[in-house]
């Protein structure tokens, strides 16, 4: 038997691609089923049915592949009978999980569908940092509080409790209508943890509040030890961490001079002042948080086909709505495995037909949900304002 392969590896020019694997006579078929550019990829109002929909899907997916790494592998052989066979493979590296779906115009004015992965600071970031595609569940943990006195502590544990309570509350909107914010509970027994706690599915994003105060004192004082009464003040640090699976997204620091505080008891009372400075800090670094929940945290959610109808790892805790659309797509993992033309056979789209707290139940309208390869991810077809807007 006589085995030839050939791979070929191309970065952002998926023409190239295709034209070169045509030359070769390996990827005919694969052409004509995907890459017909005569086909319009027109948004939801212009399609005559759902199916024309998922095609455009299809293309917009390839288009998106080509646009990254992709890698063509070809294989031709002949068996032991004399017959002549061929096959063809194409590969691509895409982070599938953080896109969303987009409606730019095209050059004639018309809308289409594109898969777009905006991050900040991109032409896309527009697009994500006003407007969430789903919230994401952002969980908020305090670090305990660094100080070297009884005063200093109780400064720290009150400062922490207000930034904490402002998140949650989130006077401002922007924060609280992009995401879901949850506490870290702290249990004490594993009894506890396990059969008394409510469960809490993982977080999309993770939030560190950390507090330090130091006590201030003036050089000509620094040898002297001065008591506590002719001390300056305290330094109070406020730092805020943003995390995803263990990657820092975000940092911020926030420094002060306060004074002294008078304790009552063991507690103390926050100044007027230093509770204004906390409200504008966080009015500035508030929408900078829901902007990285938005632009940077996966939009994805994990899909389950193993029960009559599928179910998504999200629910109204996550905002999902009842009759919202979906696109199922392969993960990055399974396309990268199986390839790209077994990632544009198992593209369908779902509808969701019930919604409980945390989990949805979808109904597949197009594609063939056979073909869907596991694992599998939903991207909402369209953000949530948009989604309430066409309700």
């Amino acid at each position: 038997m006589l085995v030839i392969t050939l791979t070929m590896i191309f970065r952002g020019v998926g023409l190239a691609v295709l034209a070169m694997a045509s030359a070769l006579c390996f990827a005919q078929e694969f052409d004509q089923d995907f890459a017909n550019e005569n086909a319009p990829a027109l948004v939801t109002e212009e399609f005559v049915t759902a199916q024309e929909q998922l095609e455009a899907i299809k293309r917009s997916l390839m288009d998106y592949a080509f646009d990254h790494e992709s890698r063509v592998t070809a294989n031709a052989w002949i068996d032991g009978e004399g017959r002549y066979d061929e096959s063809v493979s194409v590969f691509s590296h895409i982070d599938l999980e953080r896109i969303r779906i987009s409606h730019p115009d095209n050059r004639f004015g018309q809308p289409e569908i594109a898969l777009v992965e905006p991050v900040l600071g991109s032409k896309f970031a527009g697009e994500c940092v006003g407007s969430a595609i789903r919230k994401k569940r952002v969980l908020i943990k305090t670090q305990p509080v660094v100080a070297q006195d009884t005063a200093a502590l109780a400064l720290g544990h009150q400062v922490q409790g207000f930034v904490t309570q402002a998140m949650l509350q989130d006077a401002s909107g922007v924060l609280g209508a992009a995401t879901t914010l949850q506490t870290q509970v702290k249990t004490n027994t594993r009894y506890h943890r396990y059969m008394v706690s409510k469960a809490t599915p993982a977080s999309d994003l993770t939030v560190e509040l950390s507090v330090s105060v130091a006590q201030r004192v003036t050089r000509i004082m620094e040898r002297a030890r001065p008591p506590e009464s002719l001390l300056a003040g305290y330094a109070l640090t406020i730092a805020v961490t943003a995390s995803d699976n263990g990657q820092r997204l975000y940092e911020d620091k926030l420094r002060l001079h306060v004074s002294r505080p008078k304790l009552r008891g063991v507690a103390v009372r926050l100044e007027g002042a230093l509770k204004d400075a906390l409200t504008q800090w966080l009015y500035e670094k508030l929408p900078e948080l829901a902007a990285i929940a938005n632009c940077v945290v996966d939009n994805s959610l994990e899909v389950n086909l193993a029960s009559a109808l599928p179910t998504v790892s999200g629910g109204e805790d996550v905002g999902i709505q009842l009759g919202q659309k979906f696109v199922l797509l392969p993960s990055s993992a399974s396309l990268t495995a199986s390839g790209l033309e077994a990632g544009m056979n198992s593209v369908a789209l779902a509808e969701v037909v019930q919604v409980n707290a945390r989990t949805a139940f979808l109904n597949i309208y197009a594609g063939d949900s056979v073909a869907v390869l596991k694992p599998t991810i939903a991207i909402p077809l369209a953000d949530i304002d948009s989604f309430r807007l066409k309700g």
